[in-house]
């Protein structure tokens, strides 16, 4: 319910950014090698995360970087898996593990233009995992409705991070925060009048 009425004022589907990131706001090893930052408890809510949103998206640095598989898995068996989205120009490998029926990759960097085209594809909402560069454009285009970030306790001490330096003031509403397993989730709402 909530994802359609986000559609009617809004002609676009309701966006979630996630992120992982360590206690001094790194998301990767300090050569940039791809790192397992959140627990089995936090990783477990991802999967359920995954199954309740209809496409998942990632950037191409991610897509070749982690080869990861986007899909949600549970215990249960999940009826409709979400559909699987790579936003870059860079091919992603037919071997790539998110490859399949429900595959996508579209070669417009915009926001606005990759939204559009889901929400043709019958998708009202979309949950992106993308690295720093992906949320970087989405959280500057406007488009992100809610923020997962989630805090593991280590201090990487080098390495990306999660933003960058050059990122505009994003007021958001912090909703709930909860410990899971050793990691700290906060769950908030980007305020209205940050986007545009």
């Amino acid at each position: 319910v909530r994802d359609w009425l986000h559609v009617q004022p809004t002609g676009r589907p309701f966006v979630i950014a996630k992120c992982a990131m360590s206690l001094d706001g790194r998301v990767a090893g300090p050569d940039g090698t791809p790192l397992q930052l959140t627990g089995p408890t936090l990783n477990q809510r991802t999967h359920e995360l995954r199954a309740q949103v209809d496409a998942i998206v990632v950037g191409t640095g991610t897509a070749l970087a982690d080869d990861p598989r986007l899909t949600a898995r549970l215990d249960e068996p999940v009826t409709s898996q979400p559909l699987r989205v790579v936003v870059g120009k860079r091919p992603t490998p037919k071997s790539a593990r998110m490859r399949g029926q429900e595959y996508r990759q579209f070669t417009d960097h915009e926001p606005e233009g990759v939204l559009r085209e889901l929400l043709a594809e019958g998708c009202l909402s979309v949950l992106v995992e993308g690295g720093p560069t992906l949320l970087r454009a989405w959280l500057r285009a406007g488009v992100v409705d809610e923020v997962r970030w989630t805090i593991s306790p280590i201090i990487l001490g080098a390495g990306p991070t999660v933003i960058g330096e050059d990122m505009q003031v994003i007021p958001v509403r912090v909703e709930r925060t909860e410990v899971v397993g050793e990691d700290l989730l906060v769950v908030g709402a980007v305020s209205s009048h940050a986007r545009g």
